[in-house]
């Protein structure tokens, strides 16, 4: 009998649609990690931003950015 595996990572998922070519429209994703936060990811229309657990500021990445990033891991 095989073992059940316990999820480690869990994200909750919040989506605010004004309309989708305006500004303010954004997914939110939250990301735990053995019920600890790990932090907060913004996906708008011209950026993708990494909030850390507690941090009020975010690390802001164009799309363009967000690729190179992707590319290079």
């Amino acid at each position: 009998m095989r073992k059940k595996r316990r999820s480690v990572h869990r994200v909750k998922a919040s989506l605010q649609v004004q309309s989708l070519s305006k500004a303010g429209t954004s997914l939110s994703l939250e990301i735990f990690h053995d019920d600890e936060k790990l932090g907060t990811i913004v996906i708008g229309r011209g950026s993708f931003t990494w909030y850390a657990k507690n941090a009020k500021l975010g690390s802001r990445r164009s799309w363009a950015q967000f690729a190179n990033w992707m590319e290079g891991v």
